[in-house]
């Protein structure tokens, strides 16, 4: 199982796969939990 991140950049985009078993890092937690809280999910 994995996880998808895309990112709209004025010049392009940007779209990764993360593997579930990366995500368990703490570190990645935090990220995401600050990147959820300020928005920066966009969701089409």
């Amino acid at each position: 199982m994995e996880d998808e991140i895309r990112l709209q950049l004025e010049n392009g985009k940007i779209e990764m796969k993360i593997p579930k078993a990366k995500a368990m890092n703490e570190w990645v937690k935090e990220n995401n939990a600050y990147l959820i809280e300020h928005n920066h999910f966009c969701n089409k």
